[in-house]
């Protein structure tokens, strides 16, 4: 199949076609959204559960073995917020860009455009920054319960 040959021979696709896509564009940024705070939320109540089990651990060395596999698997996890958030967003970026493309094309009026007004308002990135902080804290935290163990272990 020639795909240069058949773009050729229609400029857009039959129906109303813009309508279509900006329909599913606005449905793909928002469910980037809702992937990458899903995964958030789990990585990091789970982060909070196993912290919770963590301080209750006597410091004998045997039991700080556990622990310190459980904080390098834990900055494993929580390691994939970041990218899970960085992967979503590839895809929220291109889908919001193609609706001010068609909001554009199409000549809607100001009061409807919707992800153009968004996205004079809205600062970028406000979102990521606060995820990227929560992950950081945890990364952080896991690093010296990590050290502690290692302490513990190394100590006896």
């Amino acid at each position: 199949m020639d795909t240069e040959k058949d773009n050729e021979k229609c400029d857009k696709p039959p129906g109303d076609w813009s309508a279509q896509i900006y329909e599913r564009a606005q449905e793909s940024a928002f469910h980037a959204d809702v992937i990458a705070y899903e995964v958030a939320a789990i990585v990091w109540s789970a982060n909070v559960l196993l912290l919770g089990f963590v301080l209750e651990v006597p410091t004998s060395p045997a039991r700080q073995k556990l622990v310190l596999a459980a904080a390098i698997v834990s900055l494993f996890f929580t390691s994939y917020v970041p990218y899970v958030m960085r992967l979503t967003k590839i895809g929220q970026r291109l889908a919001r860009e193609i609706c001010r493309e068609i909001e554009e094309k199409e000549k809607l009026p100001k009061w409807l455009r919707f992800n153009t007004r968004v996205h004079e308002i809205y600062p970028p990135r406000r979102g990521e920054f606060a995820v990227y902080t929560v992950t950081t804290v945890f990364i952080l935290l896991w690093f010296y319960v990590g050290i502690r163990a290692l302490g513990y272990i190394c100590g006896s």
